[in-house]
Parts: structure tokens; C-alpha cells; sequence
């Protein structure tokens, strides 16, 4: 009985392990399917990610030249042309933004409708379309700026010469009433002292005049002051630069490809599997013929004994073992001759030498 129990958990625990051996190789086996297929598509999608990348960079820089060319057009516009192509863009962007999330939503809707490549070229050029009209707009808006602020300060200097010119007349018109205050007291003399007189009272019209063509002037003069503080603390605008594409935002638009790119770059150059795989593929068509001919080759010589040599013995003259020997007690006189197979009965004393290959089991 303890026996039999021991015989039991020995088989009992063959299959146990037999099986943990069978679902390990599985389990294994179906992971390392999983990451030969995810090498394999990765690094397949190499050359078209290259010319993704090839045609995302030549769309870069032909756009960005040619909204270039249109911002030197425009450094000279006015107000109303700029804002004519700032509405320009906003549409633009908008449509783009617009392209962008419909593309999204389908592409959730049917996966893998369009080969990955294909699809972060088509939306790294998107992006890029997108950064770069935002680009020009701000670049735009500064161009705008500094066309308001021309405007505004020629309006402020229009206002200074204004002011000078009133502070002039102001002047002008003190000093005329100054002159004539100076020629009445001179002629008057005495008369102008005496209160009772009318000199008197014309020289205080006169004074009262004079004070106030001085308050006037003063007031011109305090108007013009305060303008030319104004334009000082408003000084004029510099130039806006030239129109320049920001690399590092547009580096956003492109990241997506960027990053598929390298990671199937990383994967062809440091992939073990991968390397192996370059290594053996050139040897497989003659692996292939090695392994034809090993099956085949024997089934031909096989063929061609049958076919071609077997005939060609059948014609022979049989062998005899012992020419004109009695027949035996274990055997007949056909046993001496050659068979499919023969039992031979030694006699006491003789050995038989045969060929290995010549004995059946």
C-alpha cells in the first residue's frame, strides 16, 4: 500500500511539474510573440517615420519662408490691413484647430484606419501650420502696436507744436500790451499818478490787461510744458524685427514624431532581437537549402538504389555463403543464398564475418 501511495505523488508530482513546464513555455512564449511583433512593426515603420520626418521639415521651412515673405510685405501697412490679415489668420487657425479635432475623433472611431506613419506626418504638418500663423499673428500685433503708437505720439507732437504756437501768440500779445502800457505811462507823465485823472484810470485799464496777457501766457506756457512731459514719458517706439520662427515651440508640433522616430531608431540599433535577426536572415535562404537537401538527399540516393541499382543487382547471380555445402538442420540450401534475410547454422569451430550494415536486428 505505501508503495502504491509513493508510486502515486511520484506520477502525481511528474504532471504537476510537467504542466507548471507547459504553462510557463506558453505564457512565454506568447509574451515573446507580443514583443517580436512589436519590434518587428516599430522598427518596419522606420523608413516611412524617416520620410515623415523629411516631409514635415521641408514643410516647415517652406512655410516659414513664405510667411516671411508675407511679413515683410506687411512691415510697412497700416492699421487697417493689418488687422484685415490678423482676422485672415484667426480664420485660418481656427479651421486648422477644427481639422485637427475631427481628425481625432475619427481616428478614435476607426483604429488604425491609416498607418501610423502617415498619420503623425499628417498631424505634425497640421501643427506646424497651426504654430506658424500664430507666430505671424503675435508678430503682426506687434507691428500693429507700434503703428498705434507712431500714430499716437505724431498726434502728441501735432498737439506740442499747437501749444508752442499758442504760448507765442500768447507772448506776442504780452509783450504788444507791455510796449503799450510803456508808451502811455511815458506820455501821460504826471497825469497817469494823479487818481482823479483819466490817465490814471486808462494806465489801471492798461495794468489790468498786461496781468492778464501774463496769466494767459503763463497758461500757454504751462499747457506746452505739460505736452512736452508727456511726449517725454511716451517715448517713440522702436523697431519691430524681422519676422523669426520659434524653433523651440515649434519643436512641440513635431514631438509626437520625433519621439516615434528615435524610438524606432533605439530599437534597430540596440534590439538584441532585432540584431540577431539581421544577422540570420542572410544565411536563411542557404539555411533553407541545407535543410532541403538533408531531407531530400537521402530520399534520392534511396530512390536511385531502388530504381537504378536494384534492378541492376537482381540481374547478378545470388551470393552463396558456403558454395556446395550440404544443407543443415537449421537451415536449407537457400539459406546459402542471398535473401531479404537468412538464419545460418554455424558448425562448431567456424565464425561468420558480415558487415555491419549488411545485419538486420
Amino acid at each position: 500500500m505505501g508503495r502504491l501511495l509513493l508510486t502515486l505523488l511520484h506520477t502525481l508530482r511528474r504532471n504537476l511539474m510537467l504542466f507548471a513546464a507547459i504553462v510557463l513555455v506558453l505564457a512565454a512564449g506568447g509574451w515573446l510573440r507580443g514583443e517580436w511583433r512589436h519590434i518587428q512593426r516599430i522598427v518596419g515603420e522606420l523608413p516611412a517615420l524617416r520620410t515623415a520626418w523629411a516631409d514635415a521639415g521641408n514643410h516647415q521651412a517652406a512655410l516659414a519662408q513664405a510667411l516671411a515673405g508675407q511679413a515683410r510685405q506687411l512691415s510697412g501697412a497700416g492699421v487697417g490691413q493689418l488687422d484685415a490679415q490678423i482676422r485672415v489668420l484667426d480664420q485660418e487657425i481656427a479651421g486648422l484647430q477644427r481639422q485637427r479635432e475631427e481628425t481625432t475623433l475619427l481616428s478614435a472611431a476607426l483604429q488604425g484606419g491609416a498607418p501610423l506613419p502617415q498619420q503623425l506626418r499628417q498631424a505634425a504638418m497640421r501643427d506646424i501650420d497651426i504654430e506658424l500663423r500664430r507666430q505671424q499673428r503675435a508678430h503682426l500685433l506687434l507691428l500693429r502696436g507700434r503703428v498705434d503708437a507712431l500714430a499716437n505720439r505724431a498726434a502728441a507732437l501735432d498737439r506740442l507744436e499747437q501749444r508752442r504756437l499758442a504760448h507765442v501768440r500768447a507772448y506776442a500779445a504780452y509783450q504788444d500790451a507791455l510796449r503799450q502800457r510803456a508808451a502811455f505811462a511815458d506820455a501821460a507823465g504826471l497825469r497817469a499818478r494823479i487818481p482823479v485823472t483819466p490817465s490814471y484810470w486808462q494806465l489801471r485799464d492798461l495794468d489790468g490787461q498786461v496781468r492778464r496777457l501774463r496769466g494767459a501766457t503763463d497758461r500757454a506756457h504751462g499747457a506746452f510744458l505739460a505736452q512736452q512731459g508727456l511726449i517725454v514719458r511716451f517715448p517713440a517706439p522702436g523697431m519691430v524685427t524681422a519676422f523669426q520662427v520659434d524653433e523651440a515651440r515649434l519643436g512641440m508640433a513635431l514631438a509626437p514624431l520625433r519621439a516615434r522616430l528615435l524610438e524606432a531608431e533605439q530599437l534597430e540599433a540596440h534590439s538584441a532581437a532585432w540584431q540577431a535577426w539581421l544577422a540570420v536572415r542572410p544565411v536563411l535562404p542557404v539555411a533553407f537549402g541545407v535543410l532541403a537537401a538533408w531531407w531530400l538527399v537521402p530520399a534520392a540516393i534511396r530512390t536511385l538504389f531502388y530504381f537504378v541499382l536494384a534492378p541492376l543487382a537482381a540481374r547478378r547471380p545470388p551470393l552463396v555463403i558456403v558454395p556446395g555445402a550440404p544443407a543443415t538442420q537449421c537451415a536449407t540450401h537457400a539459406a546459402f543464398r542471398s535473401a531479404v534475410s537468412q538464419r545460418v547454422c554455424l558448425a562448431p569451430g567456424h565464425a561468420l564475418l558480415i558487415r555491419p550494415e549488411y545485419c538486420q536486428s
